[in-house]
């Protein structure tokens, strides 16, 4: 049995089943989900996998006295079960896959090798099957898969006042949206923030797409969505926009990422940005 803990908002909890979920599958395991409750973690954004098709058994952490118990390594020793604390959340564990068979994983495993080799499950699993979306969204959706769509993903909100993450600023974005327009045949730019009105101000200058759903803001799990469903994507530094990236099966895409994803200049990042993907400076 393989047990994660999850913690942290959509795009935290989307890595955090497919390094779990990677591990079950080498060890032919099933998967337990513990989710926590808004008494259990303070700041708990919710239960996100519920509209995908997951593969795993669900359980609550119920008090936060229990999850302090299930944090505590030697509750391990005594129900004789291994526990993983990750260490740095960007770099790859290289034993990660020898971890035996009745493991639990505290961390963030923000990165693809985590999942290296399961690719095609990991997918198959996080299909939106669940996630219905109105009329509204669904005309949102028809104009981009009709078109050589590119998301832009702007992520202000908490990050405005962060210590650890900066907003990228817009010669991050106007860098990317000029080499897509370079290299791209008449290419579409939708833009998806959780402040479009910032957007809309800056991004004044060209016949952009902002994409203002009211459902949307209710659940932003239809801009994850709509992000994937896009042809191409430029991200911001966060797990969020990642995820419409890596979740977007489009064949010829191309994906421009942020060089620096914090701050501070010397914090690691290594791999959580893929090989295949464009690094912007700005």
């Amino acid at each position: 049995m393989v047990r994660i803990i999850l913690s942290g908002g959509i795009g935290n909890q989307l890595f955090q089943y497919s390094a779990a979920r990677a591990l079950s599958l080498e060890n032919n395991a099933d998967l337990i989900i513990d989710k926590p409750t808004a008494k259990s973690i303070k700041n708990w954004r919710g239960y996100a996998l519920s509209y995908f098709q997951v593969d795993a058994k669900q359980s609550e952490l119920l008090t936060s006295i229990f999850r302090k118990l299930m944090l505590n390594k030697n509750f391990y020793l005594w129900i004789n079960e291994s526990v993983f604390f990750e260490k740095n959340k960007f770099s790859f564990y290289d034993d990660f896959f020898k971890l035996p068979k009745n493991t639990t994983l505290f961390g963030y495993f923000q990165n693809e090798k985590y999942f290296k080799g399961h690719e095609h499950q990991i997918r198959r699993d996080l299909k939106f099957s669940n996630l219905k979306l109105d009329n509204k969204s669904i005309r949102v959706c028809d104009l981009i898969n009709n078109s050589n769509s590119v998301s832009v993903h702007v992520r202000r909100g908490d990050y405005v006042n962060s210590s650890i993450f900066d907003v990228c600023t817009p010669t991050y974005y106007k860098k990317a949206i000029d080499l897509f327009r370079k290299n791209l045949n008449n290419p579409k730019f939708y833009f998806f923030s959780d402040d479009i009105k910032w957007c809309r101000d800056v991004f004044s200058d060209s016949d952009y797409s902002f994409c203002d759903l009211e459902q949307a803001r209710k659940n932003p799990l239809v801009d994850l969505y709509l992000m994937s469903q896009c042809k191409h994507n430029i991200i911001a530094n966060s797990t969020f926009s990642w995820w419409g990236a890596w979740l977007n099966s489009y064949s010829s895409k191309s994906v421009a990422a942020p060089y620096m994803w914090f701050k501070k200049p010397n914090d690691p990042v290594n791999d959580i940005i893929c090989k295949d993907w464009l690094k912007i400076k700005w």
